[in-house]
């Protein structure tokens, strides 16, 4: 068993929730699956492989109901990316992203606790010490 000693309680998500990672300003670059979120962060697989570490991205996230229908642009930091062998994709290889999210407003954070009451599972991953 390992010492979880993230400052958030992490929760796995529903299959199939997915979150766009866009650059800021611009359109979004790619999209994943989230594996699961926090109010810290999420960790997402995609085929995107040019995500560099410690880059400033904006994560959309999109609802378990209407994936088509992004929630908000959350400001987040890349901390990690690893190739996930042998998940693919069709001709991709999947990438294991770890997101961590920037300062959020209010109102972000209130949209962010909804996501996550309406998309995890009902059993969470791990919880602050």
């Amino acid at each position: 068993m390992t010492n979880d000693m993230r400052e958030h309680r992490r929760y796995r998500v529903r299959e199939g929730v997915l979150a766009a990672l866009c650059v800021p300003g611009d359109f979004f670059a790619s999209v994943g699956w989230i594996v699961d979120i926090s109010m810290g962060g999420l960790c997402l697989l995609s085929p995107e492989s040019k995500v560099e570490q410690e880059r400033i991205l904006e994560i959309k996230l999109m609802g378990y109901e209407d994936s088509t229908v992004p929630i908000e642009r959350f400001p987040s930091k890349v901390i990690y990316t690893k190739p996930m062998e042998p998940i693919s994709v069709g001709p991709y290889t999947m990438n294991r992203h770890g997101f961590q999210f920037a300062r959020l407003s209010g109102q972000q954070q209130v949209l962010l606790e909804d996501f996550i009451l309406a998309n995890a599972n009902a059993l969470h991953m791990g919880h602050p010490n």
